[in-house]
């Protein structure tokens, strides 16, 4: 069962990585055959929309007979899309489930097979730790691995490559853009996490002081 969900996963995740690059083509399409600027032009040199107007375009000879079939074509690679999509998010959450309910049963069994070094009533157990907090951590990062790969993955490529075949220096340029704006990002949140770390640092050492203050309340009362 976890192999045939998985190979169903893997087969959902790149049809859908696979549609949105012909939806973007599709919706090219549009823009190109309404926008006045570029309607006069029947033929476009770009190797993205290119070899889709070169003969007899518009499709069937009337612009607006092609306008109705590529808007039922968009919609219809819209709809595919969009149950592709939920049909990996759905295995993603089926194998994730899998995955926490295994390490689960594992956890249980090893608790029981050697025993708890702690007493009963004292602090919180390790395996209690690790099969409430840390299991649900692992099941969320086995949601996102499976949500990057390959969906996300194969739809970066074949969206680079879309934008590479429609306009080379302005992908370039939009490509160093986001390089750019990635640094300035990363530099913002490393300045974040530093403010982040000294405040919680701060609120620890308050947090420990009234807690000092807090034990000492019995001796105050007899007092």
């Amino acid at each position: 069962r976890a192999r045939a969900g998985r190979m169903l996963y893997y087969v959902s995740s790149i049809a859908s990585a696979l549609l949105l690059p012909a939806l973007v083509l599709v919706f090219g399409l549009l823009v190109y055959l309404r926008v006045p600027p570029y309607h006069a032009a029947k033929d476009f040199g770009d190797l993205a929309l290119g070899p889709l107007t070169r003969n007899h375009w518009p499709w069937f000879g009337e612009d607006h007979v092609c306008l109705l079939a590529l808007i039922g074509l968009g919609l219809a690679i819209g709809t595919l899309q969009i149950l592709a999509s939920m049909l990996a998010t759905r295995q993603v959450q089926r194998l994730a489930l899998a995955v926490a309910a295994e390490l689960k049963s594992r956890i249980h069994s090893h608790a029981f097979e050697l025993g708890a070094r702690e007493l009963l009533g004292g602090r919180r157990l390790r395996p209690e730790e690790l099969f409430t907090d840390r299991v649900e951590v692992v099941r969320q990062g086995v949601v996102a691995w499976y949500q990057a790969v390959p969906r996300a993955f194969i739809k970066f490529v074949l969206l680079l490559l879309l934008a590479l075949a429609a306009d080379p220096l302005l992908t370039v340029f939009s490509g160093l853009l986001c390089a750019c704006l990635w640094l300035v990002y990363r530099s913002l949140r490393e300045r974040s996490r530093s403010v982040a770390k000294e405040a919680e640092n701060d609120a620890r050492e308050v947090h420990d002081t009234l807690l000092d203050d807090l034990r000492l309340s019995p001796l105050s009362a007899g007092y």
